[in-house]
């Protein structure tokens, strides 16, 4: 998110998680060794390098790709410019921002000490996967590597989930791969998984992801690879937006009674790629509708089986570690200022663009406290969380959502939990 004020918001979202979610996944191939514990690391959005399927080459993400690329991550069949299959490749451990001088950490560090600490007494499953795509797909995906897991013997398996990774273990812990639109919550996963450790999940979205419909990301020198039609392309991108209400303020301040997971408001104020486009046919903007709509639809249903009250609590046998981040001003709400005097619609995130409308407000207004891409508040564990675990930790970090992993004390929290 980058322009005069746009950084903070820029680099929430490489990371959120961030340059830190076909489907098909991929995971590092492990034969499991049944007598030793089984830990499965699932990454967050953005979290998997992505890689031509005709050719293997990076796209996302390569020095060479923030550097001096033009590629975009945009999925197939939305007419946007350069559109390429890509597939999952990997956890992104580092990434080159200097070839050969200077890169940086995501996962790598921590992963390397896991291994380290856990030695030759547990086998360490790198999940990746398309995050993209529906995240509910990958839910199925893990479900496959657990059961495939269980067939070999296995007894112990655990679970280290961040960002869009912890939304898609929180839905497998309650209800194993149900469908979203028929699943009874019965903690089926739950039962065959011993110790799970969360980290900055966005129960309740993001409104960096939105905001990124508008303005796209910027990544290095390369302004295509998470342009908004792009980011606008990704299923995974409508279930991790912000789904409070109030989301908006209209231009006295007062809460608005929209709902960003609303299809009609979609097409009324042509967010996302529905903006109205010369260039592109009727019938490319009108399968873009009609994912639109769908996607809305997927993401209003598993929002409401993650969050929704649990039917029968009792004490699910996992061991849960949960691990939030504060301290940071975190994008939180909007202004939506609707037309009049024949003016355009509009939605105020960045700051210069909201002096211009709101001369006299402080932009501060749209702030929270956060991790810098999800607000404290959005990444509340969920009540049936909190009810149902024999075992519930929480921690706090002051790390940014793109850096937990490399808080120190938070590393040291997970390896003790996970002994």
């Amino acid at each position: 998110m980058k322009t005069t004020n746009r950084k903070p918001l820029v680099i929430a979202l490489f990371v959120f998680q961030s340059l830190l979610f076909s489907c098909a996944t991929q995971f590092m191939v492990v034969t499991p060794d049944a007598e030793l514990e089984q830990i499965i690391f699932i990454p967050g959005f953005y979290g998997s390098h992505l890689v031509q399927a005709s050719d293997e080459k990076v796209v996302w993400i390569s020095a060479a790709q923030a550097l001096f690329g033009r590629k975009t991550a945009a999925r197939v069949g939305f007419g946007v410019p350069g559109e390429l299959t890509l597939v999952p490749a990997g956890i992104l451990q580092r990434v080159p921002i200097v070839p050969g001088i200077y890169s940086r950490d995501f996962y790598g560090r921590f992963l390397k000490r896991l291994q380290r600490e856990k030695g030759s007494r547990a086998q360490i499953h790198h999940f990746a996967y398309d995050w993209r795509e529906d995240y509910y797909q990958t839910v199925q995906k893990l479900g496959e590597l657990i059961e495939s897991l269980q067939t070999q013997g296995v007894q112990r398996i655990s679970i280290i989930a961040h960002s869009m990774g912890g939304l898609i273990a929180s839905y497998y812990l309650r209800y194993g791969t149900q469908q979203p639109e028929t699943a009874i919550e019965n903690w089926q996963g739950a039962q065959v998984i011993g110790r799970v450790v969360m980290v900055t999940v966005p129960f309740a979205g993001s409104l960096i992801v939105f905001r990124n419909m508008k303005w796209g990301a910027k990544f290095g020198l390369n302004t295509s690879l998470i342009k908004a039609d792009a980011l606008a392309s990704f299923a995974s991108s409508y279930q991790i937006i912000a789904n409070y209400v109030p989301v908006f303020l209209d231009r006295h301040l007062q809460p608005l009674n929209h709902s960003l997971l609303e299809a009609d408001d979609w097409e009324k104020y042509q967010w996302g790629f529905l903006r109205n486009r010369t260039n592109l046919s009727e019938e490319v903007m009108q399968h873009r509708r009609q994912f639109v709509r769908k996607a809305l639809a997927r993401a209003n249903v598993l929002n409401k089986r993650i969050n929704e009250p649990s039917q029968n609590e009792g004490e699910v046998p996992t061991k849960l570690l949960y691990i939030y981040a504060t301290s940071h001003s975190t994008l939180a709400k909007a202004i939506l200022l609707t037309g009049e005097d024949q003016q355009p619609t509009r939605v105020l995130f960045d700051k210069k663009e909201f002096k211009q409308h709101m001369p006299n407000v402080p932009h501060s207004i749209l702030f929270a406290d956060g991790d810098s891409a999800v607000t404290t508040k959005a990444a509340r564990l969920p009540e049936a969380f909190r009810l149902n675990f024999s075992t519930f930790v929480e921690q706090k970090s002051n790390s940014i959502h793109s850096a937990v992993f490399r808080d120190k004390a938070v590393q040291e929290r997970i390896m003790v939990f996970l002994r």
